[in-house]
């Protein structure tokens, strides 16, 4: 189950999913001011997106979501196709002689549902062998029967290449699964999260003790040399082939790692020629974990091994207990307690920038690519979830994020969430996060002894006027607890803002405004004040975790939910955090 088509829209026509398709446009054009960042706008005339054979991209079941804005203008065409294909497969607009708003499923019998004019709105179609399900706002609309997948181009903005029934108004990331989305997950899309930093290291697990594999010609293979691996999209693979039971590879291990009474976690990837080759790990002979039955494919293992002999060093051993067998060890990975991460490497492997990972990118799991800059930014395994926190020093330290594609003129509604400890709260001039210089908002320490989230909204309809919108009473220096981690969540629509505090509404502060004014030559940095697009005291001196932007204004039972359910689950079914009461 993936995800084969995605676009975006906040840059070009690029599909980031899995497959390699040129999405080619036919008129539509690009624009700025989409939900999430960029769109693309269809004039209702012959504008239209080529998606392709749809029977070709996905088998029975599969999903389609997309954002769409329609205002109160309307093409000649009494239906405006959002998305459709061969055979009248349709999901069309529809205003009709009354003029309302129906989303209508033409290829199940013309039902229909309505939305909103002059707004964005979130739209999703499920499909199964028995079923298809229609989403509005992450609400469930309607079902109706499965219908057929024709054979043939499919289209967004039309449902043919010719001028037939085509959309007028905008749309922005378009996605098309070759599975059913459930009713969470379609909920999770429609909050519209933009960027998304967990803070543990750019997103790709904790510090570790140690990537043995990355330096091959450590290893030692009963008498074969170090250089018998072979290389492979997986980095250095170290082959094993043993001509008797009980071959070992072993690798010494610093003095300064095992200690005495502890226990270390060690995880690996592996393979074999045959399903059923054995092997174990140890430390010493008196320190070894389970033996694992390996299979043809690869797999990620993991062991505990207690260290009880003195800290003098050792080593860390792999054997293989079938005579005539071939395995094959990576992403070797020795870590201190009982949880395995995800695989780290290291930054002097190849591997590393082969990921494209370097020690001062922030990057945006989101998936919009707005990623940021880190500056002498540490870790620590303090942390409320995931596996490790950013520890921001007071002085120097920040994040800077690079892209300003979320930043939409006239955004009317936002929510920023994320966490943070430290052992003093600052009662003055303190910043958690910034992007202001006549524009944007702010987490700042007031002279009042307060936190507030200043915004710096349109004022009158027209977007000609500005000013920063803000209660200095939001959040006490006396509720925030010391030397303890805390959840801030900050939401923003054109009646005001609301602050809540560890899950629970804190503060409401009611204002009418007509969405953001950003200013787009700033830029939003964590842990310090913005200068444009260059950081600035005052520097945040503490911790801070899971840092999230939604384009949307999340509801209190959302704000609820992000704080209970703040563990999570790593590629290895590790869960990390806890859940919350």
């Amino acid at each position: 189950m993936s995800l084969k088509i995605w676009l975006p829209m906040n840059r070009d026509l690029r599909n980031q999913g899995l497959l390699n398709n040129t999405i080619a446009n036919s008129g539509a054009t690009y624009s700025s001011d989409g939900k999430l960042g960029g769109c693309y706008i269809f004039d209702g005339a012959d504008d239209s997106l080529t998606v392709g054979n749809l029977s070709t991209i996905v088998d029975i079941d599969f999903s389609f979501a997309c954002w769409f804005y329609h205002d109160d203008t309307w093409s000649s065409k009494n239906y405006e196709t959002i998305f459709g294909g061969p055979s009248g497969f349709e999901l069309e607009a529809k205003n009709g002689s009354t003029k309302s708003p129906i989303i209508r499923a033409y290829s199940w019998g013309g039902s229909t549902f309505t939305y909103e004019l002059n707004k964005w709105n979130h739209l999703v179609m499920t499909r199964t062998d028995s079923e298809t399900k229609f989403y509005l706002n992450g609400e469930l609309k309607l079902t109706g029967s499965a219908g057929n997948i024709p054979s043939g181009n499919y289209f967004i903005g039309s449902w043919s290449s010719t001028t037939n029934q085509n959309y007028k108004g905008k749309i922005c990331d378009v996605r098309i699964y070759d599975h059913c989305l459930s009713p969470m997950e379609v909920k999770e899309l429609a909050k519209g999260l933009v960027l998304h930093y967990p803070l543990n290291r750019g997103g790709w697990g904790q510090e570790n003790l140690g990537n043995f594999a990355s330096v091959v010609s450590n290893w030692t293979m009963d008498g074969l040399s170090g250089s018998n691996y072979i290389d492979s999209s997986y980095g250095n693979v170290i082959k094993l082939v043993t001509s008797s039971t009980y071959k070992r590879m072993y690798n010494y291990v610093p003095a300064s790692m095992w200690q005495s009474g502890k226990v270390y976690t060690v995880s690996f990837l592996a393979k074999a020629d045959t399903n059923g080759r054995t092997c174990d790990m140890s430390r010493s002979i008196a320190d070894f974990s389970p033996t694992f039955a390996l299979t043809t494919n690869w797999k990620r293992y993991n062991g505990r091994i207690t260290s009880t002999a003195t800290p003098n060093g050792g080593t860390l051993s792999f054997r293989i207990h079938d005579s005539g067998a071939t395995v094959y060890i990576t992403q070797i990975k020795v870590e201190e307690g009982e949880l395995a991460t995800p695989y780290c490497p290291y930054y002097n492997e190849s591997l590393y920038t082969t990921m494209g990972l370097n020690s001062t990118t922030e990057y945006d799991c989101s998936g919009f690519c707005n990623n940021g800059t880190k500056n002498n930014i540490t870790y620590t395994s303090d942390t409320p979830k995931y596996a490790v926190s950013s520890i921001f020093n007071g002085s120097n330290s920040y994040i800077k994020v690079n892209d300003n594609n979320w930043m939409v003129k006239g955004m009317s509604e936002m929510t920023v969430n994320l966490w943070a400890k430290t052992t003093t709260w600052p009662t003055n001039g303190g910043r958690l996060l910034s992007c202001t210089e006549s524009g944007g908002f702010n987490l700042e320490a007031g002279n009042s002894g307060h936190w507030r989230f200043p915004v710096y909204v349109y004022t009158n309809s027209g977007q000609t006027s500005s000013a920063y919108k803000y209660d200095s009473n939001e959040i006490k220096i006396a509720d925030l607890i010391p030397d303890d981690w805390n959840m801030i969540t900050l939401v923003y629509d054109t009646t005001g803002t609301k602050t809540y505090l560890n899950g629970e509404l804190h503060h409401t502060y009611t204002n009418t405004s007509y969405g953001i004014n950003f200013n787009t030559n700033a830029r939003l940095f964590l842990g310090c004040e913005a200068s444009t697009a260059n950081p600035s005291s005052p520097y945040f001196n503490g911790k801070e975790c899971d840092f999230r932007i939604y384009a949307t204004a999340l509801s209190a039972s959302d704000v609820k939910s992000l704080y209970q359910n703040c563990a999570t689950i790593d590629p290895d079914g590790t869960i990390r955090g806890q859940i919350r009461s």
